[in-house]
């Protein structure tokens, strides 16, 4: 007598449920659960006959997905508190540490440890801070909140350096099953203009106080402002003691540590339609938008402050995930990247699930463009925002100049499209659009994996196939970006993930449409995912897409080929030396 697991499919099923609890005790396994998943979703694709019979095939497994998502959500995201945002900090280059709430050292890398004299698992030393500025630090690590991800405050402190014996600090907080952890970081102290004029406003500066704070945090004497000016210096000397008071202050040293928390903090008064922050480098800064109700836009900004805008819709989440090289391109071309987080990431908040979800971020793009005075601008994207850049084009054409791909996913309109695609790119697109709880798990299996420091290995596995995005992984500026992003992913919960992917999964085909736009999507030569014959599908369908396949280049064909697509969102090709 035969047994129902005789049967190879049933053989299989049987190998995916012993996989799937495996994760849950040992999350380097997931690479091994997603080869048995594309084996068997491979062969559902071929044998189903429709939609329907793709999604009644595996849901005989959906008990056992459950089980196991519920047995991850107890569990933990990490077996090592922190652990994702210690891998982030031992590549940082300045000095950074996180705190316990109690003050006690969970972590310090090498510049901390050298600038500071910290230990692990030791309180801060006395010398660090004055026991004002302790205090301080105390009651906010006592009182951390779950806005993540923005400066909270920032702190002065004492160290071991001869050339720089004194540091500003700036708190965020860092999500742990241990709860919130704080973690300091260095903060640059740079003039910026409008940062000045928020600064004296907020402070009721008059135009010759403001003067004198920009000479301070320039580095500039006040005999040569008096000289620059034409001013007696003993004039300049009065109205300094009187600024120094007015903001209850005692020295220079004082005045800039004051206006480089002010620089740093994300927050002003509620009352104000909105908020700024500013991140101590000449070319970046951030704001948060409100929209309605309780709905925002966050949206971070590189660039000269008069550069052209351009709207980067960019991949996964950090605009922070450019390199200096990349920012030099940046600036040689004067351009401003407007680059707001999507619906479900961070700060941002649009309301409603994945249905209809592009077309409301769409009409909040729009408030952005209103907001910053840009009638129309080139639109940039990556990865999954592909649905929110044609539906920006689809609701107002006359506000897109061009739509530039870069690794864009395309809405899969045919089986043989989705067949083309490469095992992991098609496994989520599947699990988003039949299987929901896959995609559950799967989501909460990444942030269990990356988070007990398998980070790397995740990354690697999802760059297989290409020597060129290997390649740009092992560049030691760019590493260090990928893992800041998977540290921030790792902050947030499964659900921003699962509903990016099923908002990419949904049936957008539509939105292509011919718009007067001009649409280019790049393609890295290597990019087993919607290069080639998927890109080549839409094209045949949609003629005025026009597709371009770049050398040695991969996923990552943005990075790799930054130049090119910068070039092509201003509208003059190779015009522009890299």
């Amino acid at each position: 007598m035969s047994s129902p697991f005789d049967h190879p499919q049933a053989q299989m099923d049987a190998q995916i449920v012993q996989a799937v609890y495996a994760v849950v005790n040992e999350p380097q396994s997931l690479p091994q659960l997603m080869g048995l998943l594309a084996m068997r979703v491979e062969g559902v694709l071929s044998s189903a006959a429709s939609s329907t019979e793709i999604t009644a095939a595996l849901l005989h497994l959906r008990e056992h997905f459950e089980s196991a998502s519920a047995l991850l959500e107890r569990r933990g995201r990490t077996s090592d508190p922190a652990a994702g945002a210690v891998r982030n900090l031992r590549e940082n280059p300045g000095p950074a540490f996180i705190l316990r709430p109690s003050g006690t050292v969970r972590y310090a890398n090498a510049a901390a440890i050298e600038a500071f004299g910290l230990a692990e698992e030791r309180a801060l030393p006395e010398s660090l801070f004055t026991p004002p500025v302790r205090r301080r630090l105390l009651g906010a690590l006592s009182s951390l909140s779950e806005n993540k991800h923005t400066v909270i405050d920032t702190f002065e402190a004492q160290t071991r350096l001869a050339a720089k014996p004194l540091l500003r600090l700036a708190l965020t907080a860092t999500s742990t099953p241990e709860g919130l952890l704080g973690k300091l970081s260095s903060a640059s102290v740079i003039w910026l203009d409008y940062v000045g004029r928020h600064f004296a406003a907020a402070y009721g500066l008059t135009p010759v106080e403001t003067e004198i704070t920009k000479a301070i945090i320039m580095g500039q004497s006040l005999e040569d402002l008096a000289a620059t000016r034409g001013r007696a210096i003993g004039t300049l000397r009065n109205q300094k003691k009187r600024l120094l008071a007015k903001l209850g202050i005692h020295s220079q040293t004082e005045l800039a540590c004051l206006y480089a928390g002010f620089a740093q903090l994300s927050r002003l008064p509620p009352e104000a339609d909105k908020v700024w922050a500013f991140s101590g480098e000449a070319d970046r800064a951030s704001m948060t938008l409100p929209l309605c109700d309780d709905e925002r836009l966050h949206i971070e900004m590189v660039g000269p402050e008069d550069g052209r805008p351009v709207l980067f819709l960019h991949s996964l989440l950090g605009g922070t995930g450019l390199t200096p090289q990349h920012r030099r391109l940046i600036r040689r071309r004067k351009l401003r990247l407007i680059m707001p987080l999507r619906p479900f990431y961070g700060a941002t908040r649009i309301g409603g699930g994945p249905h209809g979800q592009a077309e409301r971020y769409a009409e909040a793009l729009l408030r952005l463009l209103d907001e910053i005075g840009a009638a129309s601008v080139p639109v940039i994207f990556a990865n999954a925002a592909s649905p929110y850049a044609f539906a920006l084009a689809s609701v107002a054409p006359l506000r897109v100049e061009r739509l530039v791909g870069a690794g864009a996913h395309l809405p899969l309109k045919e089986t043989e499209a989705i067949r083309a695609m490469n095992p992991v790119s098609r496994l989520s697109h599947t699990f988003a659009a039949h299987y929901p709880f896959m995609l559950d798990f799967f989501c909460r299996s990444v942030l269990h994996m990356t988070g007990s420091g398998f980070d790397e290995e995740f990354v690697l596995g999802m760059l297989f196939g290409s020597q060129a995005d290997q390649a740009m992984i092992a560049d030691a500026e760019f590493r260090y970006l990928a893992r800041n992003t998977l540290t921030y992913i790792g902050q947030e919960e499964p659900n921003p993930a699962a509903n990016e992917l099923a908002v990419a999964a949904l049936p957008w085909y539509a939105l292509t449409a011919d718009q007067g736009v001009p649409v280019t999507l790049f393609y890295g030569e290597e990019d087993p995912r919607f290069g080639g014959r998927p890109a080549e599908r839409l094209t045949a369908l949609r003629p005025h897409i026009e597709t371009r396949t770049m050398p040695e280049a991969g996923q990552l064909v943005f990075y790799q080929h930054c130049a090119e697509v910068l070039d092509e969102a201003m509208g003059r090709r190779n015009s522009v030396p890299a």
